[in-house]
């Protein structure tokens, strides 16, 4: 793979793909509900599981609108509150959402969990010579905090955020951005992520070769067939990651 990198760049997708969202923001929740005595009769696990639910749902509206991250950050918690606890007075409610949410953005992209052998892999292409970028739907100032809560803030040369395009994955924009700064062909460009939509659809359809980090293993099935033709080599474990790659560099 030597000699392919000085000319091969790759472009990684952070939330599911190298930072995990899922372990963070429960991680997170946890912190929060024990330190408001008004939370202290929720069930973490549903609690988390609601919150998840709503924030997702929220950001599929915001990037398929266009909307800004405050559609989301105005949001979340409000809906959350509302939903364990509709009978506390509106104006507690309104009040704890917003420290709540405050506390969250704080605090959030300073956790450092990721997946099993991800930072080493990524750390050992840096060494190998590989440029790699970052092309994420996420706001500028949590995705850089988080790189760096990760440790990795050193190996990227361009991070490419949709609020500084003003576009999501997979609308074509964000990607031909990125080639402008990372100054790359895409024939000589390879996103990895974990988004069928996001990250293989949206790639593949600016000419970039694909690897699907398929966290969940998840089955194929004819309502993704579709979607899965985007991905060119998958992976579910950061220790085969340098064997997918290898098998696009041949």
């Amino acid at each position: 793979m030597k000699d392919r990198s000085a000319v091969i760049q790759l472009f990684f997708d952070i939330d599911r793909t190298l930072w995990n969202h899922e372990k963070n923001v429960d991680a997170v929740l946890n912190e929060l509900i024990n330190i408001f005595s008004e939370l202290s009769d929720l069930d973490c696990n549903k609690a988390c599981i609601k919150f998840k639910s709503i924030n997702e749902k929220l950001w599929v509206d915001m990037q398929k609108k266009n909307y800004p991250i405050s559609h989301v950050r105005n949001r979340r918690f409000s809906l959350w509150m509302n939903h364990f606890f509709p009978e506390m007075a509106t104006i507690l409610r309104i009040n704890i959402a917003k420290k709540l949410e405050e506390m969250f953005l704080s605090r959030t992209p300073e956790m450092n969990h990721s997946y099993p052998n991800a930072i080493s892999a990524l750390l050992d292409l840096y060494d190998q010579g590989f440029k790699l970028n970052v092309i994420t739907n996420g706001p500028s100032d949590s995705q850089e905090r988080k790189i760096k809560s990760l440790g990795l803030n050193h190996v990227f040369s361009q991070i490419i955020t949709s609020d500084q395009v003003h576009s999501y994955k997979p609308n074509p924009s964000i990607f031909k951005n990125a080639f402008k700064r990372s100054k790359c062909q895409p024939k000589d460009a390879i996103m990895i992520g974990d988004s069928l939509v996001c990250d293989m659809l949206g790639g593949k359809r600016v000419g970039m070769k694909t690897i699907w980090f398929n966290q969940s293993e998840f089955a194929s099935s004819v309502k993704n067939l579709e979607l899965i033709s985007n991905v060119d080599v998958e992976f579910s474990d950061w220790k085969k990651f340098h064997s997918a790659l290898g098998s696009i560099l041949k």
